[in-house]
C-alpha cells in the first residue's frame, strides 16, 4: 500500500522523538513494515522517530539516515567558509553516522552522502554513536533519497540551536545529488 509523495518536508527542519527498539525487532526491519512507525509518528506529532539501541545510541529514523555534525570552528566561521567559493567548504565539519552493521542498512543514498561529504572536505566517521546530548554544541541532520538533507530542529521536544550556516548546506549537497 503506497501513499502520495509528500514533498513539503524537503529542506525544512524536522522534529524527532527518540524511541528504543526491543532486540527482538531489529531496526532494519522498519524497511519491511513502515506502517507501525508511521502510526506512532502521527500519535507523537513529530516528523520522524529516531530509533535508538537499548543504550540510547541513535541509529536512524523511520525514513532517514541520522547524522551528528560537530564543528572545528564557530558557527560564524562555518558560515564564512560556506559563503565563499572554496574547493573544500566542509573542511571544518565532522559528520558521524552509525555504521551499516546490520542494525541499519548501508543504502545507496547513505553511501552517496558519505562520498559527497568527503569530496567537500569533511571528515566522516561511521561509528556507534553515543546517546544524544540535546541542547549542546551538536547539530543533527537527516538524509534520505526523498528528503535530500534536513536539519533536526528539535529532539524530544528540546529545541536545537539554529546555526546560520545550515541553509547553505542544502543547495551545496543538492548540487551533487541532482541528476541532469
Amino acid at each position: 500500500e503506497f501513499s502520495d509523495l509528500d514533498q513539503t518536508y524537503i529542506h525544512r527542519s524536522c522534529s524527532i522523538i527518540t524511541t528504543h527498539i526491543p532486540s527482538s525487532f531489529p531496526p532494519a526491519a522498519k524497511h519491511i513494515a513502515r506502517k507501525p512507525w508511521d502510526q506512532v509518528r502521527h500519535e507523537l506529532k513529530c516528523d520522524e522517530i529516531l530509533l535508538c539501541d537499548l543504550t540510547g545510541a541513535p541509529l536512524e529514523t523511520n525514513h532517514s539516515n541520522f547524522w551528528i555534525l560537530e564543528m572545528d570552528c564557530s558557527p560564524q566561521e562555518c558560515l564564512a567558509q560556506l559563503s565563499v567559493n572554496t574547493p573544500y567548504p566542509l573542511r571544518h565539519l565532522r559528520w558521524y553516522t552509525h555504521p551499516a552493521d546490520g542494525q541499519i542498512l548501508s543504502g545507496i543514498t547513505r553511501q552517496l552522502i558519505i562520498s559527497i561529504f568527503k569530496t567537500l572536505g569533511a571528515q566522516v566517521f561511521e561509528q556507534k554513536n553515543v546517546p544524544l546530548r540535546t541542547g549542546q554544541d551538536q547539530v543533527y541532520f537527516l538524509t534520505s533519497t526523498l528528503k535530500s538533507i534536513a536539519w533536526v530542529k528539535s529532539v524530544d521536544r528540546v529545541t536545537q540551536t539554529p546555526y546560520p550556516f545550515i541553509p547553505l548546506l542544502f543547495p551545496l549537497i543538492d548540487r551533487y545529488l541532482s541528476v541532469s
